[in-house]
C-alpha cells in the first residue's frame, strides 16, 4: 500500500487554520492547535 501524503494534509491544514483563527480572536479555535 502506497502511503498518502492527502492523509497528512488535513493535519497540516489544521496549523494554518488555527493561526488565522488566532488573529481572529477565537479561544474555542485555540484548542486545534494541539494537534499540530
Amino acid at each position: 500500500m502506497l502511503y498518502d501524503p492527502w492523509h497528512r494534509e488535513p493535519s497540516y491544514w489544521y496549523c494554518l487554520l488555527n493561526l488565522i483563527f488566532l488573529v481572529h480572536g477565537s479561544f474555542r479555535l485555540f484548542i486545534y492547535s494541539r494537534f499540530c
